[in-house]
């Protein structure tokens, strides 16, 4: 088996060792052979170095570019998504046709166990094309489950009536049937989700890009991946991210409207 990585970064030094160590631990957890294609630009930190040293004996490709892009955080902006599609297509130009039988797309900054690729081959099969995981975060739910941990990535989340994923959840579904299928720990079928390190079939992955356009680059690159089988989410499998504390300060702020805002929804929804 072959394994592509496909990852960007930018001024990812306080996280970078943790992502790479996780890479070396994946790679001697799982019977494969794995390339890497990296992508950075404009870091001022010690990004590119790092980068640099650990691709050195690695097959793939490092792109590392100082084009002077604006910098943002993590927030809903339209200029953001452009550039992150640009940025991912840069490694779909220079891989493409990818050899390999699976790649994985990650998120630097995303937390996953070394046997992620096993879990992710038992759900694997011939009309499915691509699996996202549960991907948590260090928010307790605000509905329902509250002490469990909630779903993170809902903007890239849509269910198969186009409907975003509910925030600070740990069921981030509106629709009955689907929460149902999530409670037991069954796979979701979904128009679009990422999860912050999807898996996805190299063959198909070779047909489709990122989208320059929409409120995030990932819902047109799930569209067009959906035109060679299905999308799912499973419960079972997990990746977190940690939230810094100075945005859990700001988020303290606007739960309470914002969940009154989602239980209407919910409720209209049923």
């Amino acid at each position: 088996m072959k394994i592509t990585i496909i990852s960007i970064f930018r001024d990812s030094e306080p996280i970078i060792n943790n992502c790479l160590q996780q890479l070396d631990e994946l790679e001697k957890n799982t019977d494969a052979s794995f390339e890497y294609f990296f992508y950075e630009n404009d870091s001022k930190d010690k990004t590119k170095e790092i980068l640099n040293n650990w691709t050195n004996n690695k097959k793939g490709k490092l792109i590392c570019e100082n084009i002077n892009t604006p910098k943002f955080g993590s927030i809903k902006n339209k200029e953001r998504f452009s550039l992150l599609a640009q940025y991912r297509n840069k490694l779909l130009q220079a891989g493409k046709p990818f050899k390999s039988d699976y790649a994985l797309i990650l998120d630097s900054d995303v937390l996953f166990s070394n046997n992620i690729i096993e879990q992710y081959l038992k759900y694997m099969k011939e009309d499915i094309v691509m699996i996202t995981p549960n991907i948590l975060q260090n928010i307790k739910c605000k509905m329902f489950n509250k002490d469990r941990d909630s779903y993170y990535d809902c903007l890239a989340l849509r269910d198969k009536k186009n409907r975003e994923g509910m925030v600070w959840v740990s069921n981030p579904f509106f629709d009955k049937n689907d929460r149902a299928t999530w409670d037991r720990g069954e796979p979701v079928e979904v128009l679009s989700a990422f999860g912050g390190f999807p898996i996805i079939k190299s063959e198909v992955l070779n047909k489709v890009e990122w989208s320059t356009d929409g409120d995030t680059e990932h819902w047109n690159f799930c569209r067009d991946v959906r035109k060679y089988g299905k999308i799912i989410v499973v419960p079972k499998i997990i990746t977190r991210v940690i939230i810094p504390q100075y945005i859990l300060n700001y988020l303290t702020k606007i739960y309470d409207d914002a969940i009154s805002k989602q239980w209407k929804k919910f409720l209209s929804a049923e």
